[in-house]
């Protein structure tokens, strides 16, 4: 006669082994794809929060700088290079379009009697403001 196993057989078949892939499997994958994903979306949200423009939005290219005509109208040239007749370099230099929020940049509107008038500029921090014009708020 046979001895009785020690432990007595399970009342419920034992489950089949599981096909596919395990949780931790499906968690590093979901991992590794999301990473360059959350990489990208921080750095479009510092560029947000800093004010950097996604786009190159400079009134002139690098190694230039704007000048204005007494007329009236505007235009660049290379920086110490002579102006043409009636045009004298523009008092902000080269500047973004616009600097509203932007890190480094102080907005400012010229002193005026119309409020209006919604025109504004920008000045490097720490630089001198142009006669006629004072800081936006």
């Amino acid at each position: 006669m046979s001895t009785p196993p020690p432990f007595p057989a399970p009342s419920h078949p034992s489950q089949p082994p599981r096909r596919g892939h395990s949780t931790w499997w499906w968690v590093g994958l979901i991992t590794v794809l999301a990473s360059p994903l959350l990489l990208i979306g921080g750095y479009v949200g510092y560029l947000a929060v800093s004010g950097t423009p996604f786009l190159d939005e400079w009134q002139c290219s690098d190694g230039e700088a704007p000048y204005v005509y007494d007329e009236g109208g505007s235009a660049c040239a290379k920086e110490g290079s002579p102006l043409p007749e009636g045009a004298h370099w523009d008092p902000f230099g080269n500047r973004p379009l616009s600097c509203t929020d932007r890190w480094g940049w102080v907005e400012v509107e010229p002193v005026r009697g119309d409020p209006n008038d919604p025109r504004t500029d920008c000045v490097r921090k720490g630089e001198p403001i142009p006669e006629g014009w004072h800081a936006v708020g």
